[in-house]
């Protein structure tokens, strides 16, 4: 009777699982631990008196001789092999006399070299993730004349073929770990190089981006911001500061901006003025939303863009089409819209108390007479009209604290900006 090799995919009796596809080939062969195993092999061939021992580790097609004693070739074919049935089955095999064995008296391995007449085999058993049996392989010895294992030597070998397996079991634990720190190495090269990207992205752009904590009022700038702001990358300003870089009516708008997006999820995008850190004067644009976890607002995340050059160019557009070509005077449209500027100007710096009053001030009186003055100038001399005297003074002036960001009261500035507008 010849024995027929089990499917490799077919479950093992005893509920274990094969892992025929443990070791892939050659290369992983060779990775695992050879001078360990050999060790064990040789000291089951000398303790339990054998001519041959090995330790083998079966694929679909071959059986692989990783660890041997007294034996040549490093691999056999799996079919029909003595090895094959004891993984196949995850059952010890005994054969005291191969010649009295139907099953084997015919095999190529007995009647030629090396001449098999006694084997005996165990399955190496590793435990899986889920605690599940893996036959790994098989720990064998063979003799050249018949032989009948003691009990005592049967416990022996099972006991090598623990110790086999644990070697098994670590060294591809190991190669698991390292594959996995290959795979992360590989993720964070990845993520650098795009980050590298990024970066380039963002000064070709002259967008950043931004994250403000709502508890905290932490503050989180990827360095683009710090360019815009001309502050170096290590100095992070706090809130209020940070606000600061923008001219009152900007200030206004951009808080305005944020408590609506705390209180309301609303996301913003606004252009305003901004005044660096070294003075310079610029336009920029801020866009934000609302950073959620478990329905709550946390913090505002968005992007931060250096707009001064577009913008300029949209002004001078705009002072091309308010002036007459003829001419080179300001046309309607243009003292129109310069006329409107400056009122909104004279607003914006008008004391609230008198705006209450039914009757304008004379000092807004002669505030929108001067407006009104400068635009006319302006007009006749064919230059752009500029805001008063008193909005670049207000720019230069040092940062004083806007109430809603002041740090009297509990919790976050941020958080007390969208209270007050409850």
């Amino acid at each position: 009777m010849q024995y027929r090799a089990i499917p490799i995919d077919s479950a093992a009796p005893g509920g274990a699982r094969h892992h025929g596809d443990i070791l892939a080939g050659i290369e992983q062969l060779k990775c695992l631990p050879g001078p360990e195993l050999t060790a064990v092999t040789d000291l089951a061939k000398r303790v339990l008196g054998s001519d041959m021992s090995a330790f083998s580790v079966l694929d679909r097609d071959w059986q692989w001789l990783t660890a041997r004693c007294g034996m040549e070739a490093d691999r056999l074919p799996r079919e029909n092999r003595f090895c094959g049935r004891v993984v196949d089955t995850n059952q010890v095999v005994l054969v005291p006399d191969t010649l009295e064995d139907p099953a084997y008296r015919d095999h190529p391995l007995v009647v030629g070299e090396p001449h098999v007449r006694a084997y005996a085999g165990v399955p190496v058993v590793m435990l899986g993730e889920d605690a599940s049996e893996i036959v790994a392989g098989s720990l064998c010895v063979v003799y050249r004349q018949p032989r009948t294992l003691l009990p005592a030597e049967l416990e022996t070998l099972r006991e090598l073929a623990t110790i086999t397996a644990a070697l098994v079991s670590s060294r591809l634990m190991a190669l698991e770990l390292a594959d996995l720190a290959a795979k992360r190495q590989d993720d964070l090269d990845r993520l650098a190089r795009m980050h590298r990207q990024l970066g380039q992205a963002q000064r070709i752009a002259g967008i950043g981006s931004w994250r403000l904590d709502i508890a905290t009022d932490a503050i989180e700038w990827s360095d683009q911001v710090y360019a815009i702001h001309d502050l170096p990358v290590t100095d992070t300003p706090p809130l209020a500061q940070a606000f600061s870089f923008y001219p009152g009516r900007a200030r206004r708008v951009l808080s305005d901006a944020v408590a609506l997006a705390i209180e309301q999820g609303r996301s913003f995008d606004e252009e305003v003025d901004f005044v660096s850190a070294l003075g310079t004067p610029k336009r920029v644009r801020s866009m934000g939303e609302v950073e959620t976890r478990n329905g709550e607002p946390v913090a505002l995340i968005g992007v931060f863009q250096d707009i001064s050059r577009q913008y300029e160019m949209e002004q001078a557009l705009r002072r091309t089409a308010d002036t007459d070509e003829l001419t080179g005077l300001a046309n309607r449209a243009g003292f129109n819209r310069a006329f409107a500027a400056h009122l909104a100007t004279a607003a914006d710096t008008a004391d609230p108390t008198e705006a209450r009053s039914s009757r304008p001030s004379p000092v807004t009186c002669r505030a929108s007479s001067r407006s009104a003055a400068a635009v006319a100038a302006s007009i006749h001399s064919g230059r752009s009209c500029r805001a008063p005297a008193s909005a670049s003074a207000e720019i230069a002036r040092p940062f004083q604290p806007v109430s809603t960001l002041s740090s009297t009261g509990g919790g976050s500035s941020v958080a007390r900006l969208a209270a007050s507008r409850r």
